[in-house]
């Protein structure tokens, strides 16, 4: 048994109050806490119009609808977003879905084409949340309408030449694979027989940036991945100051 005096010592020491002691237990609080899971703070981008482009991004060859088209509109409109369809003819509308016929200049589907559509509709666009929780940000304030960003935009493509106007505008393509009768393999972005099928279903929700499919915002390329002019399609490099230094008739390999 310890003598009393050595008690008291031991009592002493345990309850030693010094700043040394006192820093080491909060440290081992600190280590013992289980962490917190990380925040997102990135800004998720709407997509600001649902570009069908020719008759057959709604329709089948035969006439029918295709499968999903109603219903991707409903989304859209839901959310707040537009959606146009563009086509050389005048088919029967798909739900809310009515054809706007294109003038045959420039012709469809091209990379001009779809920016002088985007650019003949005007949107309310989302505001920015911001860094911090959302500090110093415009989520939730009235925004001045524009037109379109291409990059927000989504092309709905039936065929390669209207995925590759897509891509070549700076917008994202999702294409359908049906009744297209050359591959789609490269020129899309993501690619579906229809929007809706046995397997899976397109939602307004995936097409969000970042989302389903895609990451991070496109830019105006080529098949082969090279820079784009988004009006024309042409290939373009650039200098360091950004400004064209040549230009060249892109090839679809």
């Amino acid at each position: 048994m310890r003598p009393p005096a050595l008690l008291l010592i031991a009592c002493a020491n345990s309850l030693n109050f010094s700043p040394r002691r006192v820093h080491l237990r909060k440290l081992l609080r600190r280590k013992n806490r289980q962490p917190k899971r990380p925040t997102m703070l990135r800004n998720q981008d709407r997509p600001e119009l649902l570009l069908f482009v020719t008759a057959n991004a709604a329709r089948w060859t035969d006439g029918s609808a295709r499968p999903g088209v109603e219903r991707l509109v409903a989304e859209a409109a839901d959310a707040g977003t537009p959606s146009l369809w563009i086509c050389e003819d005048d088919p029967k509308p798909v739900g809310d879905l009515k054809p706007t016929p294109w003038p045959n200049a420039p012709s469809l589907p091209c990379p001009q084409a779809l920016q002088d559509a985007r650019a003949s509709i005007e949107i309310e666009p989302d505001g920015f949340g911001g860094g911090m929780g959302g500090a110093g940000g415009t989520r939730g304030r009235k925004m001045p309408e524009r037109e379109p960003l291409p990059a927000r935009c989504v092309v709905i493509a039936p065929s390669r030449a209207a995925a590759i106007a897509g891509r070549s505008a700076g917008m994202r393509v999702v294409g359908l694979c049906s009744e297209a009768e050359v591959t789609l393999d490269g020129a899309a972005d993501v690619l579906f027989d229809e929007l809706d099928d046995d397997w899976d279903a397109v939602t307004f929700d995936d097409l969000y940036t970042p989302g389903s499919y895609w990451v991070n915002p496109p830019s105006p390329r080529t098949v082969d991945g090279r820079h784009a002019d988004p009006w024309t399609g042409e290939v373009v490099e650039y200098d360091m100051s950004g400004a064209v230094v040549s230009s060249a008739e892109a090839e679809d390999e």
